[in-house]
């Protein structure tokens, strides 16, 4: 489970400690959780609370997260199971956008070229994983590929 803690040298980028927090938020629920506070998950996660506050904003504007009164804690609107981890990471390639106006035009052709092939790459890779599925127990897979096929090893 993600209940582990690891130390981390610096703070992970927005998406990921956001998508990290919802993964918590998650499992907390599927505990019998109904909201976690802010502080909590900030602990956790090991950065410091207005960090994961401004990290969580297009979570919250979106509607994936809702507060409680302030305070209370945070929980998904949905189902758990139902958030495709996609649609976690994709409210913050859209924020990513607003620089490209800022480059010169060669170069923000370009780059929206390549955050285009990343978007499809990252879309084929996660298909319709959701959290649900990010914080279920890892299986553990067979050593001997026969065993994945239920035959009998060799001998």
């Amino acid at each position: 489970a993600l209940s582990r803690r690891v130390l981390l040298a610096q703070p992970p980028e927005g998406r990921w400690l956001a998508l990290a927090a919802t993964a918590l938020l998650a499992e907390r629920a599927l505990a019998g959780h109904a909201a976690t506070p802010i502080a909590h998950l900030a602990s956790r996660l090991e950065v410091p609370a207005p960090e994961l506050r401004r990290a969580l904003r297009p979570l919250l504007d979106s509607g994936v997260l809702k507060e409680r009164r302030r305070g209370d804690g945070l929980q998904l609107a949905d189902a758990e199971a139902s958030l495709p981890v996609g649609r976690v990471l994709g409210l913050y390639e859209e924020r990513r956008r607003d620089v490209l106006p800022n480059l010169p035009p060669g170069a923000a052709h370009r780059l929206e070229l390549l955050r285009e092939r990343l978007a499809c790459v990252a879309q084929a890779e996660l298909g319709t994983c959701t959290l649900a599925e990010l914080v279920a127990p890892p299986v553990e897979e067979p050593s001997d590929p026969g065993e994945a096929r239920g035959s009998a090893p060799a001998a």
